[in-house]
């Protein structure tokens, strides 16, 4: 059997990329999403651009823990999304979300087993195995957002 760090690894791609069992990942979702329809709001959600924006910033924040840095980022600016004025910006916004992705996954995916139950930064945040399944629980839970959101909006 594959270990927790791997296989957690796995996950975290599938519900970027496909092949989780819920069927529906964020690279198909986000793949005929135009500029005008990321930055649309339904009654007082957020934008699909903000909440693509909010995973990947979660998704940042981990891996330059991962890479020996510090915990940089915080929740009260998970979602200041920067100005998105063009096509252009938005698709790299997108692209870098997936490029996040795969790093992180990659990271995660070369991590010594052991580490997994090492405290994470600080005590107060548990341990790097509940960080990483927050990620991935995270990311499902923004992803059926999106779904219900895309479906409002172009229905």
């Amino acid at each position: 059997m594959e270990n927790a760090a791997s296989l957690l690894a796995k996950h975290l791609e599938n519900v970027h990329f496909g092949g989780n069992w819920c069927g529906v990942d964020l690279r198909d979702l986000l793949k005929d999403v135009d500029l005008q329809l990321a930055l649309k709001k339904f009654r007082s959600s957020h934008s699909l651009a903000e909440l693509t924006f909010h995973l990947n910033y979660y998704i940042e924040g981990l891996i330059e823990v991962f890479k020996g840095g510090e915990l940089s980022i915080k929740d009260k600016f998970s979602y200041d999304i920067p100005e998105i004025k063009s096509e252009e910006e938005w698709e790299r916004m997108k692209a870098q979300s997936f490029r996040n992705a795969t790093e992180f996954s990659n990271l995660l995916s070369h991590m010594n087993e052991d580490k997994m139950g090492e405290v994470f930064v600080e005590e107060k945040y548990g341990i790097y195995f509940s960080n990483v399944l927050g990620i991935i629980e995270h990311c499902h839970y923004h992803l059926g957002q999106m779904v219900l959101l895309k479906r409002f909006l172009t229905d």
